[in-house]
């Protein structure tokens, strides 16, 4: 979980790394999995839901996938999700041989360049 503290104020940023690291640690990642069912990002967190994981056996199988987790690329700005479907969109042309290579990578290039800040 990428995370930047900016301020250059040492009690503040004392105060954000210690928010941060609760926040990627077992007992922080608790309550995000228990409201939302997603993964953990740390796995001490597995062993502080246990007995969560016990009486819900369904919540556990996102935990077990840990190694099979990776980082998620997002495009900066307000339009990554709009960039993040063009690239799906091309892909699907692309492979339903709707678009060839060299078309992929023009109409791509244009999009994102319109589209990123």
């Amino acid at each position: 979980m990428p995370a930047v503290i900016l301020t250059e104020d040492p009690a503040r940023r004392a105060a954000a790394l210690d928010y941060l690291l609760y926040g990627t640690g077992p007992e922080g990642q608790a309550p995000i999995v228990l409201n939302t069912g997603y993964m953990p990002v740390n796995e001490g967190a597995i062993d502080v839901l246990s007995g969560f994981y016990a009486e819900n056996p369904a919540y556990r199988i996102s935990a077990t996938q840990m190694d099979r987790a990776m980082p998620w690329f997002a495009w900066p700005g307000e339009n990554g999700v709009r960039i993040s479907q063009e690239v799906v969109d091309v892909l699907a042309a692309v492979s339903n041989d709707r678009l060839d290579t060299a078309g992929a990578a023009a109409r791509l290039t244009a999009e994102i360049e319109a589209l990123i800040e």
